[in-house]
């Protein structure tokens, strides 16, 4: 479908209205139930005033780090290495020679990478775990994310230049804007339904 993401948004906007319109329906006909109406005084102040800080999420941040992440993996030729071996496209014996070092300089890096990470999870006072050693909440748990974009990132650049596809930082700092081309048409979703769900926690004051 040609316009679908624009429909998409477009549903979603309609929802937002609804919620405009059927909270203060609801507080006008039923006084006394626990509703709070986003286009009372105190409603309206919240979604203007709170607008900005509503955005400010974790999944914000990880959005913003899987877009950077996801261009170098893209740019640098990793991913569609991976998908022709997975898809038996590209058989091993058929690589080229930079490309075979490349792939064995990014498997050094992931084994040293979770070697990294299990010592510093498993050995006596892991850093990595709380002050009482469990997992959650951690350091681990609340960095899993930037880390795994970390892994990513660090081993699309090695490729990629291992390969002769990065020639110099220019490159490498366009193949990580990419991903901003590539996935920049999601970002008006996350803005429409992280002010959508805050909504309707404000109308059910779930808070």
């Amino acid at each position: 479908m040609k316009n679908k993401y624009g429909i998409i948004a477009l549903i979603l906007i309609g929802f937002q209205l609804l919620l405009f319109l059927g909270s203060w329906l609801v507080t006008a006909a039923f006084p006394e139930v626990s509703v709070r109406s986003l286009l009372s005084g105190e409603g309206f102040r919240w979604f203007v005033g709170e607008f900005v800080a509503n955005l400010k999420t974790d999944f914000l941040i990880w959005m913003l780090l899987f877009f950077t992440t996801a261009g170098v993996f893209k740019s640098s030729g990793l991913y569609t290495l991976i998908s022709s071996l997975l898809h038996h496209r590209h058989p091993l014996q058929h690589l080229r020679y930079r490309e075979r070092v490349a792939i064995r300089t990014v498997l050094v890096e992931f084994i040293l990478y979770i070697a990294c990470f299990i010592l510093l999870t498993c050995l006596p006072q892991p850093v990595l775990l709380s002050v009482t050693g469990s997992f959650f909440p951690s350091a681990l748990t609340e960095g899993l994310v930037p880390s795994i974009c970390f892994i990513f990132a660090v081993t699309s650049v090695s490729y990629g230049a291992a390969c002769g596809i990065f020639k110099n930082l220019q490159d490498i700092y366009n193949a990580f804007a990419n991903g901003f081309g590539l996935f920049g048409k999601f970002f008006p979703f996350y803005l429409i339904i992280v002010e959508l769900v805050k909504s309707v926690a404000f109308i059910f004051d779930l808070f």
